[in-house]
C-alpha cells in the first residue's frame, strides 16, 4: 500500500504527468467529434434558412436593441435586419445649422445606399417662415427624394401649400403608387390646394389632418383639379378643423367617402360624416375638445 508521506522517485512521478496529459487531451479529441464543427468564416447563426431568419427577425422588430445586436451576427441576419432598423426617417429642421440640419440623415442613409428600405417618411418644420425657403425642398434634396421608392406613409409639418404645391410632384410624384397613408399637421393654405395635394395620391387609404387653433380656411379660389381620386377606404383622423367644407368637398370631387375608421376632436362633421360613410363606416370615435397649454397639446395627439 502506498504511504502518503513515502518519497515518490522522480521517473515515476514524470510518467504520471506524461500519462495523465495524454489521457486529457484523447478525452478533448472524443468531445470535439460530437461536437458541431463552427468557424469564424462559417458561422453556426448563417447555417439557417433565410426564411426563418427572417421569421425570427420579425417577431423582435420592435426592440432596436436586439435588432442592433442581431445585426453584428453575420451577414444573413444583417441583411434581416435592415428593412427593420431603417423603415422609419424624420427629418427635421434644425436653426444652427439651416445649410444642412435636415440633410444630414439622407445623405448618411444615401451612402450606405439604406434609403429603399424607408418605408414612413416624416417631415418636421417644412416651412417655419414663409421667407426662409426649405433646405429640406431644394434643389440639393432632389436626388435624395427621387431614391425613397417605398414609402408608403408620409407626415408633413407646418407645409405651406403655397410655395410647396408647384413642386409637389416633383418631389412626390414617385410615391404615388405605394403611399397609403398621409398626415398633415398644421397645414396653411386653402381647402382647394390641399384637395389637390391629396388627390396626388390615387391608393391614399387613410388621411390625417391637424390644424392650428387659429387656422380658418382661406376665402375660395378656383380649385385645381386634383391628380386623381383616392380610395380613402381606411382612417380619417381630423383634429381642430373649423366646419365642414373640407369634407363635403373630399366627397364630391373624389366621388364620395368609403372611410372605415373616424376619429374625430369634437363632434362638429360627425353628422355628414355618418351620412356620407353609411355604408363603410364600422368606427367613429369622438373625443372631447378643450384649450390646452403646449406641453398638453402634444398628449392630446397621441392618438394620431
Amino acid at each position: 500500500m502506498f504511504h502518503p508521506n513515502r518519497h515518490v522517485p522522480k521517473g515515476i512521478e514524470l510518467l504520471g504527468s506524461v500519462v495523465w496529459y495524454r489521457s486529457k487531451a484523447k478525452i478533448k479529441n472524443i468531445l470535439k467529434r460530437d461536437r458541431p464543427e463552427t468557424s469564424a468564416s462559417h458561422p453556426y447563426a448563417g447555417g439557417l434558412p433565410q426564411e426563418l431568419v427572417e421569421m425570427i427577425i420579425a417577431n423582435i422588430r420592435l426592440h432596436t436593441r436586439t435588432l442592433k445586436a442581431c445585426s453584428g451576427t453575420c451577414r444573413s441576419w444583417y441583411i434581416a435586419t435592415l428593412p427593420h432598423l431603417h423603415h422609419t426617417l424624420i427629418l427635421r429642421r434644425k436653426n444652427r445649422d439651416r445649410d444642412r440640419g435636415g440633410l444630414m440623415p439622407l445623405q448618411k442613409l444615401d451612402k450606405m445606399q439604406l434609403l429603399p428600405f424607408v418605408k414612413r417618411l416624416r417631415i418636421m418644420h417644412c416651412y417655419v417662415e414663409p421667407s426662409l425657403p426649405s433646405e429640406i425642398f431644394s434643389a440639393k434634396c432632389l436626388a435624395y427624394f427621387s431614391a425613397l421608392t417605398n414609402i408608403q406613409e408620409l407626415a408633413l409639418d407646418r407645409l405651406d401649400l403655397h410655395l410647396f404645391i408647384p413642386q409637389a410632384q416633383l418631389y412626390l410624384g414617385h410615391f404615388m403608387p405605394r403611399l397609403r397613408s398621409l398626415a398633415l399637421m398644421r397645414p396653411e393654405g386653402p381647402h382647394s390646394l390641399l384637395l389637390c395635394l391629396i388627390g396626388l395620391f390615387p391608393n391614399l387609404d387613410d388621411l390625417k389632418l391637424v390644424s392650428n387653433y387659429s387656422w380658418q380656411p382661406v376665402s375660395r379660389e378656383p380649385a385645381p383639379i386634383p391628380h386623381s381620386a383616392p380610395l380613402l377606404r381606411g382612417q380619417l383622423t381630423l383634429a381642430w378643423f373649423f366646419g365642414e367644407d373640407l369634407l363635403r368637398d373630399l366627397s364630391e370631387l373624389f366621388g364620395g367617402l368609403r372611410f372605415r375608421y373616424v376619429n374625430l376632436v369634437g363632434p362638429e362633421g360627425s353628422r355628414f360624416l355618418l351620412g356620407a360613410c353609411a355604408e363603410t363606416l364600422e368606427t367613429l370615435r369622438i373625443h372631447p375638445t378643450y384649450r390646452i397649454g403646449r406641453r398638453g397639446y402634444s398628449q392630446r395627439l397621441s392618438f394620431i
